[in-house]
């Protein structure tokens, strides 16, 4: 107990803060109409095409909305690789944007790559996208309401609600898009976060029965204390993977999936001290630590 540190003695400070990035993240989306979905979720096209010299996406975009297409989004990738969306209301878009692009730019033999999906394909992928994360989160209640009890799994839940909301209101304010690799990141930052937390509370409730008749704050604080090695040897080993892929991976779906990793780790390794630790000392059935004395 010495060498316990006070966590959550900054509890109202760091809840301030959470709610205050939420509520301006919150507007921002509201502003904005929504997050901005990516092809995957709102149909379209996404074209991968590799020239044979440099090109500047803006006159790439030029050529394809001159040929009738809608001006599309155009990002230059390493090795005149060009990474182009646009929408796509009909089949057979995907091969006008290519055939315009050929036109004004030479394109690599065999290096263009076309991926079309239909709007009805991108709301039934909402759908489903939604779906996974509601029941995933209902499982994780049911699961940690079996295996500690319901004031662990309100936290537990609280949390994740905050790591993703968090990373949903980055991408928001950085205008980044929402597509399947970024959902995947999503439900791992989730994961990822859960078992921080979990740690944590196996240790709360390995120190209730070991320390009786300390204040309930003093004992969450000393789980955390003693998780704390373990808690930031997992988070900083991960980040620097996860970091240096962001570094290294071009424009696209890697990238925007490793960025969403990286926010995730670190506000998931805050959520599971800050965030759900709190809330299972709000949670405490007040009667039974009444009585015990400071330690």
């Amino acid at each position: 107990m010495d060498n316990t540190i006070n966590f959550l003695g900054a509890r109202r400070v760091c809840f301030s803060v959470s709610v205050a990035l939420i509520a301006v993240g919150l507007g921002v989306l509201l502003l904005k109409g929504g997050p901005s979905l990516g092809i995957d979720f709102r149909g379209g096209v996404h074209i991968v095409a590799t020239l044979t010299e440099p090109a500047d996406p803006d006159q790439v975009a030029d050529a394809v909305e001159a040929a009738g297409i809608d001006r599309p989004k155009v990002v230059a990738a390493a090795d005149n690789v060009l990474l182009i969306d646009a929408s796509a209301d009909k089949p057979g878009v995907g091969q006008q944007i290519v055939e315009a692009v050929g036109k004004a730019f030479p394109l690599k033999t065999g290096g263009v790559e076309i991926n079309e999906v239909g709007a009805n394909v991108g709301q039934d992928l909402q759908i489903a996208g939604i779906l996974m994360i509601v029941v995933s989160l209902g499982l994780l209640l049911i699961y940690i309401s079996l295996r500690f009890e319901w004031r662990f799994a309100v936290a537990a839940i609280a949390a994740i609600v905050h790591d993703v909301l968090i990373v949903l209101c980055v991408f928001t304010a950085l205008n980044l898009e929402i597509n399947l690799p970024t959902l995947a990141a999503f439900l791992t930052v989730v994961g990822y976060s859960i078992n921080d937390t979990i740690v944590v509370f196996d240790r709360i409730r390995e120190n209730r029965r070991l320390m009786r008749g300390v204040r309930y704050l003093d004992l969450i604080n000393a789980s955390v204390t003693q998780t704390l090695s373990r808690t930031l040897l997992t988070s900083l080993t991960t980040f620097f993977v996860v970091a240096l892929i962001f570094w290294q991976s071009v424009a696209g779906e890697l990238r925007t999936f490793s960025l969403a990793l990286v926010f995730g780790i670190v506000v998931g390794t805050y959520s599971s001290i800050y965030i759900a630790s709190p809330i299972v000392l709000a949670l405490r059935p007040k009667a039974r630590y009444a009585a015990a004395k400071p330690s």
